[in-house]
């Protein structure tokens, strides 16, 4: 996800620097420059191997971080610290010391709400289909607002590999116009796609994108505008007009409306429904279940006839995604369509914020 965000924004801005443009935004508001600024940082670019350097360097080669006594450590830090580093150890492991004045978040996740339902018991019904069914009925209006949790498991900044991460969400649909906006971490997403975090390197990037950015993240879709808004800066990038000014086709909203219909399926899967009732809490969910052709089992949840969970597993029954569901309904808040009182942030300066 990263390469392909970065990709995408190396593309823009290079459509930017040609275009010299001054568009209008949604609500017809010429836009303007906003400044955002890069919290000063320590030196991100500790690798294993320049750590191996500094051991060597200070007659340590042949031993383990793990295994450094208290002088053994203060000797790597001092070597480091002349590379410009501004480490220490940490309950025995080096980490890139934060500054003083960024917030690093909790890197703990959820407990419970990225356990996978139980299983239930497998009842001869059409019930499961008919309430799928009832649920594709509100999306074929394209006109619809899906609201709740989501869960991946995706690498947690600061954690291993498949740690589950979890932000809200809400996907507002009105005919030609899409908003799908995320209140977790922005920076937590940038960085999640890495192999390893470092060093601790990874949640001191995704901490200094939160810190200038905020926690709220929107994608905005309508017609020929695409912006990226930040609600908790009060300022947004205007993708789409660049696009446009440039003579590229702006992003067909059928594109994402083609995601929610793989996420709900059409016809053909609710003609393979399984129906049981599943017992959580005191509470009996109906289970609608659809098995992919890959394995893999997409469910879906109802209390009382409403959506309350879906959720995804593959083959072998590990969990790949949630949302709990806080509520489907076939009516949308039109302002999370608009930027009206916000500023723009110039397209080349975002870029480069996120190196492309």
């Amino acid at each position: 996800m990263k390469k392909a965000l970065a990709l995408t924004l190396a593309l823009l801005a290079a459509l930017a620097l040609f275009t010299g443009c001054e568009p209008k935004n949604l609500d017809g508001e010429k836009t303007t420059g906003a400044d955002v600024s890069m919290p000063s940082l320590p030196k991100l670019d500790l690798s294993p191997s320049k750590v191996d350097e500094a051991l060597s360097a200070v007659g340590l080669g042949d031993k383990e971080l793990s295994d450094l006594s208290a002088e053994e450590q203060a000797r790597l830090e001092s070597r480091l610290h002349e590379s410009g580093y501004d480490v220490t150890f940490v309950d025995g492991k080096l980490e890139v010391k934060p500054p003083a004045n960024l917030e690093i978040p909790s890197q703990e996740a959820p407990a419970t709400t990225a356990k996978p339902m139980p299983s239930g018991q497998v009842v001869e019904s059409d019930e499961g289909k008919k309430l799928l069914q009832g649920t594709q009925n509100i999306l074929k209006s394209k006109t619809f607002t899906l609201k709740g949790t989501g869960i991946a498991a995706m690498p947690f900044a600061g954690a291993s590999s498949g740690t589950p991460t979890n932000a809200t969400m809400i996907m507002a649909v009105d005919q030609n116009k899409i908003a799908m906006e995320s209140s977790g971490s922005l920076g937590q997403m940038m960085t999640a796609s890495a192999e390893e975090d470092y060093y601790g390197q990874n949640k001191i990037r995704a901490a200094a994108v939160d810190a200038m950015f905020g926690k709220r993240f929107r994608m905005v879709i309508a017609g020929e505008k695409i912006y990226y808004v930040f609600p908790d800066r009060k300022i947004y990038v205007d993708f789409g007009a660049m696009a446009a000014s440039a003579g590229e086709a702006a992003l067909d909203t059928s594109a994402l409306t083609g995601i929610v219909d793989e996420m709900f399926g059409g016809e053909s899967m609710t003609a393979t429904v399984t129906t049981s009732k599943v017992k959580v809490d005191g509470k009996e969910y109906t289970c609608a279940s659809v098995k992919d052709a890959d394995g893999s089992v997409r469910s879906f949840y109802y209390l009382g006839g409403e959506l309350k969970r879906m959720e995804q597993l593959d083959s072998s029954g590990r969990q790949i995604s949630l949302l709990q569901v806080d509520s489907l309904t076939g009516t949308v808040d039109q302002s999370l369509f608009s930027v009206k009182g916000m500023t723009a942030m110039d397209l080349v300066k975002f870029a480069s914020i996120f190196g492309a």
